[in-house]
């Protein structure tokens, strides 16, 4: 049975689901949803994974159910999301993890990787935007000005879902969650991807070249919408100690939606050869 409960940083209040199966006796997972997301689109796929484990999943700051922004209790930076979760890491879980990250949460997967090696037994890297503060975001940057104006509209959530299918091209029924997530969203967090101030003082490099535990990278079509070029990921297994990667067909950006008994699949083989 999945649980939800709240934990506070220390700068603000963080929602997160917790599934225990009944034996438990290997490392937890953590999982981190991407940009606009929550928890929740972890969900059909928590069991699958988690056999033997605790599982928490969490939703960031300014998504889902927990707490947005104020003054003086930090931004939208990829470093203010991950301060909260080394921090979830430290009091809630108390014990080495494996994280499993999507898109923002890969890339918050990689700095907490990278500054907390002695609490992380291995990352999970799913379409993260690696190399966006370099780059550009591409086609993302139009979704997420489109997204950006839905985000605090208030509109009923049928018409939202229709107007988010329209920006992202998704299938009606996935559109009708993401709008329930985006009903939730705090729109700065979408600000600070478009202005880039949520990558100040990133370099995705520096981090990869400091992450000591095993990694496995996983992406899709960039013609299907997927964020990471096949360049863009040997550059990573460059600078990776310890890394394997995965291409997957038929699916672009969301590959444990789209593909989930794959995702599933490849992910129980990794945790296999990291136990």
């Amino acid at each position: 049975m999945i649980t939800e409960h709240t934990f506070d940083s220390g700068e603000i209040r963080l929602n997160y689901a917790q599934w225990m199966d009944g034996r438990a006796d290997a490392a937890p997972l953590v999982l981190l949803h991407g940009v606009t997301k929550s928890w929740r689109y972890w969900a059909p796929l928590i069991e699958a994974i988690g056999a033997g484990r605790r599982v928490f999943a969490l939703d960031s700051r300014g998504h889902g159910r927990s707490g947005h922004v104020s003054n003086g209790n930090g931004g939208y930076r990829f470093a203010d999301y991950a301060r909260d979760q080394q921090a979830f890491l430290r009091e809630v879980v108390r014990e080495p993890v494996i994280l499993i990250g999507h898109s923002l949460g890969g890339m918050n997967a990689i700095y907490i990787a990278a500054e907390m090696p002695e609490l992380v037994r291995a990352v999970v890297l799913e379409d993260p935007p690696l190399y966006f503060a370099e780059r550009g975001m591409g086609v993302f940057e139009t979704v997420f000005r489109g997204l950006r104006t839905l985000a605090g509209s208030g509109l009923p959530l049928d018409e939202l879902a229709v107007q988010v299918a329209e920006v992202t091209r998704a299938p009606p029924a996935h559109a009708r969650y993401h709008a329930e997530c985006i009903a939730a969203l705090d729109s700065r967090v979408l600000e600070q991807l478009l202005d880039r101030s949520a990558m100040t003082h990133w370099n995705t490099d520096a981090l990869l070249a400091r992450i000591i535990c095993p990694a496995l990278l996983m992406y899709g079509e960039t013609s299907l919408g997927g964020a990471l070029g096949f360049d863009e990921v040997q550059r990573a297994e460059q600078m990776l100690s310890d890394c394997r990667s995965l291409f997957m067909e038929d699916t672009g950006h969301m590959l444990h939606v789209d593909r989930p008994a794959a995702f599933a699949r490849a992910v129980q083989a990794f945790l296999r050869e990291v136990s």
